[in-house]
């Protein structure tokens, strides 16, 4: 008995250090317990218009979203400066519960030990991904590489392994058919009809705001024309070799269940 009290004990003050560790990762404990009560959450890679998606949230629901751990500069959308001193975000209360909470990385703690609520994953093309994190180069060693491709391989596990309400937004839907997508968005998180139909009226004026917003501007497409960008520029044989080294990441058992989620990239 004795013993198993201790190793109790031990448990106790593994969890109890790692949350001490975790919080001092944050800078801050108001950040960490806004991850303890908010439950959705946006999951993403870097560079795959989840700055655009927080925009939309933003602004169909009228409450702010949260930015990554450990990004100061990572703040609500509605608190950007938008070009010409517009304010299409102004409706946004900033002390409302946030309705969307952005990570890169769904491994930390404070999701481990509490429940999500609703979750969206949004996924780019890979090849996209790859040169965003590369430097739009092709010098970025394999071993980097293979780690980027890792962490998106990860998230879409992570994504598929949650059982609670989520949706997969693809973002060359969201670009190509923002009435559809943007719909979706509004109504997994309960966004108001008659903003919706604004944003859909006005949105090639809104995406350009959100993407030249001079805090965090996105460098996505709103057109369209540029989504395969580097798809279609890059040299055949590199072309052929990231496919090679993706399939075969994607081969280990593991991730069985992302290859499906992928195929419309694979080909």
């Amino acid at each position: 008995m004795d013993s198993m009290n201790s190793i109790s004990l031990k448990k106790k003050l593994s969890i109890l250090r790692n949350i001490i560790r975790e919080i001092k990762a944050m800078e801050s404990l108001g950040i960490f317990l806004a991850r303890l009560t908010s439950h959705n959450m946006l999951w993403s890679r870097p560079a795959s218009g989840n700055h655009w998606v927080r925009f939309i949230a933003e602004y169909v629901t009228g409450h702010p979203t949260g930015g990554c751990i450990n990004n100061k500069q990572d703040a609500p959308i509605h608190l950007h400066k938008f070009p010409d001193g517009d304010k299409p975000l102004s409706h946004v209360k900033a002390r409302k519960t946030y309705v969307l909470h952005k990570e890169h990385n769904p491994d930390y703690l404070c999701y481990r030990y509490h429940p999500i609520g609703l979750l969206i994953l949004l996924i780019r093309d890979f090849h996209e991904y790859i040169a965003h994190r590369s430097g739009y180069t092709n010098f970025v060693s394999l071993e980097t590489e293979k780690q980027y491709y890792l962490l998106y391989i990860e998230l879409i596990k992570a994504y598929d392994d949650f059982t609670g309400t989520k949706i997969v937004i693809y973002y060359e839907d969201l670009i190509l058919k923002p009435e559809r997508e943007i719909l979706r968005i509004k109504n997994i998180l309960g966004g108001s009809e008659i903003r919706y139909k604004t944003l859909i009226h006005r949105y090639d004026y809104y995406a350009k705001l959100s993407r030249n917003a001079k805090n965090r501007a996105w460098r996505g497409s709103i057109s369209g024309m540029d989504l395969i960008f580097h798809r279609t520029t890059s040299d055949k044989k590199e072309l052929q070799r990231r496919l090679e080294l993706f399939h075969k990441l994607l081969s280990n058992r593991r991730f069985q269940q992302v290859k499906p989620y992928l195929d419309r990239y694979l080909r």
